[in-house]
């Protein structure tokens, strides 16, 4: 009866072991399985992280090509201007040249004007604002620094 008992408490023992085997077999599974998809999410979201800063760096880099072309359009827009106010600055120059040139003639034509040599003096700061104002625009040497810094 101690025999029979014994090869029952073997055989259970025996059983219990096939199933705690079982059951480590299908725990270290169902670990490998969980890992498996915890790598493969893991690999979904950094591949939609790299794709989403891939879309963020190309949208950053045709705002700053865009801002980049905005600033050299401005920049000739300034250059253009600058151009323009060193012409409007000679044509003024030129027209008191001629002014002055035509008073010049008239009274050296004049018996009580009579200029023999007369040499122009450069005008006073106080004239040459005066003149700007009047010709509408300011002459300012920032413009050749400008043009510089673009070149």
């Amino acid at each position: 009866m101690f025999q029979v008992m014994e090869d029952t408490m073997k055989s259970s023992i025996s059983s219990a072991q096939r199933t705690a085997d079982k059951v480590l077999e299908n725990a270290h599974r169902e670990a490998e399985l969980i890992t498996r998809r915890a790598q493969l999410q893991a690999d979904k979201e950094v591949s939609m992280a790299l794709r989403e800063s891939e879309k963020q760096l190309a949208a950053n880099r045709r705002e700053a090509e865009t801002l980049v072309a905005n600033a050299r359009k401005e920049a000739e827009i300034a250059m253009q201007q600058a151009e323009q106010a060193r012409e409007k600055v000679a044509e003024y120059g030129a027209r008191v040249r001629i002014a002055l040139e035509a008073q010049m003639a008239i009274l050296s034509g004049d018996k009580l004007f009579h200029v023999s040599s007369y040499a122009l003096p450069e005008a006073p700061a106080e004239e040459v604002e005066v003149a700007e104002q009047q010709a509408g625009f300011e002459y300012r040497p920032a413009f050749d620094e400008a043009e510089e810094i673009i070149e």
